[in-house]
């Protein structure tokens, strides 16, 4: 059975009271060690620490997909792929908290479309006798 991110191995002991303890394997870290019954029923015990029970692995954020842990780093890091292919080290909170949504390419897209749409507001202005009746993209510059 599993409870979060505890996987139950077998039953491990009871104590002197009677309280049932399973010998359970955090599937985030891989530490193995006995959890109260109640603890697991309860919802009380997810992980082995607070840090395994924060795993962001195989979620979206943004464009951001995360992958695994950065072992090179602390828990924190997450290596994660971007949709647009780009792999990078991310730290999780900037990634939880909405600060951290693609490797930089969301933002070319967001600005992009910005200046597309600046570009379109001005179809039907005059300038003399000139109308503005469409625009072009040439060399990263806006043609009217």
């Amino acid at each position: 059975m599993k409870f979060g991110h505890w996987k139950v191995i077998k039953f491990d002991h009871s104590n002197k009271h009677r309280i049932k303890y399973f010998l359970c394997e955090c599937e985030v870290c891989g530490n193995v060690r006995p959890v109260r019954a109640t603890a697991l029923i309860s919802g009380s015990s997810t992980s082995c620490s607070k840090a395994c029970s924060t795993n962001l692995i195989g979620l979206e954020f943004g464009n951001w997909q995360v992958i695994s842990r950065d072992k090179s780093k602390s828990l924190s890091y997450y290596n994660c792929r971007c949709k647009c292919g780009v792999t990078k080290s991310v730290f999780g909170p900037s990634l939880s908290n909405g600060v951290s949504k693609s490797c930089g390419c969301l933002k070319s897209e967001n600005a992009k479309k910005r200046n597309e749409d600046n570009a379109a507001s001005h179809i039907g202005e005059k300038y003399g006798r000139l109308t503005i009746v469409g625009y072009e993209l040439r060399n990263n510059s806006y043609y009217y």
